[in-house]
């Protein structure tokens, strides 16, 4: 959702099974950490996908 990959395209470049092999390790970090590695993973198999030019900002503080 952060880069508006579409599946079909993550899944061309990395396996379901690596992606769920990376839970344990991350799944306390932030999920940037998460993007980091699979913007990693997809460069080494030479996958660049179109993306949408959307930047994520945190909102400083979440409302009910």
């Amino acid at each position: 959702w952060l880069r508006c990959i579409p599946f079909e395209t993550i899944l061309a470049a990395v396996p379901m099974e690596q992606i769920e092999r990376s839970y344990y390790p991350l799944h306390e970090a932030d999920i940037r950490k998460f993007v980091e590695i699979m913007d990693e993973w997809m460069r080494e198999k030479a996958v660049h996908p179109q993306t949408k030019n959307h930047t994520h900002t945190p909102q400083a503080a979440y409302t009910r």
